[in-house]
């Protein structure tokens, strides 16, 4: 005789959402850590939910512009930057309002990839299609096209970027040629520091920012210019 088998129903699994990112961050409404999500609609917009870990509860805020991202970036302690794409817009929300107060479009731009602050405290998104660096001021809402390394190469993609230890703008730009340049704030300069070389997403840790890049190896950046390193410091 065949053995009866019974199952037991765990949890109802999540339907119709495309979640790109995540983050743990504290909701300084109560200080308790949220699990903040981004979920893609391409017919009704984006959304932010917000996943209550202790209660099992979640609340979900829609956006005012925006179909997906790929990124969200904390600033100022009580907000997050979200970055949208098809429109290409960074979106702020207030954590403790919770609300938008602020939306910033990077004309001519479908995507806006990942983001960084800045030593000036801007907030800066790389692009697709132009491989293009943007900043905005998260008090006024203006915004600077800051360019690219690579302009008639071809490259569609600036694909990740990070604040280096001195605060300027470490950039990966592809794929019609791999470039990895660090966009210095005061000066309002790309600076190449190698090109045709496959460039991981960049890690900051402890003070250091590190990529793998596959004829290098792993490269630590300290201050202005990389140095090699075979042991992150931990």
């Amino acid at each position: 005789m065949p053995r009866e088998l019974t199952t037991t129903p765990l949890a109802e699994p999540c339907r119709a959402k495309q979640m790109l990112y995540g983050c743990l961050v504290p909701d300084p409404s109560d200080g308790r850590i949220r699990l903040w999500l981004t979920n893609m609609n391409e017919t009704s917009g984006g959304e932010l939910i917000a996943i209550d870990l202790e209660n099992d509860t979640g609340e979900i805020y829609r956006w005012p512009a925006g179909h997906g991202s790929w990124h969200i970036l904390p600033v100022s302690g009580d907000k997050l930057v979200i970055s949208t794409y098809y429109d290409g817009k960074f979106i702020v929300f207030d954590m403790k309002t919770k609300t938008f107060p602020l939306v910033v479009d990077f004309p001519g731009e479908s995507y806006i990839w990942n983001m960084a602050q800045g030593r000036d405290g801007r907030v800066y998104g790389g692009t697709y299609s132009g491989a293009k660096l943007g900043a905005f001021d998260l008090e006024t809402g203006a915004f600077e096209d800051c360019g690219t390394a690579v302009a008639g190469t071809g490259d569609q993609y600036l694909r990740h970027v990070k604040a280096t230890p001195s605060g300027d703008i470490a950039c990966t730009f592809g794929f019609a040629k791999k470039v990895f340049a660090v966009y210095k704030i005061r000066e309002r300069k790309f600076v190449t520091l190698w090109e045709d070389d496959d460039v991981s997403p960049i890690v900051s840790l402890r003070g250091s920012l590190f990529v793998s890049s596959e004829q290098r190896g792993l490269v630590a950046l300290a201050g202005d210019e990389p140095w090699e390193t075979e042991q992150p410091p931990l």
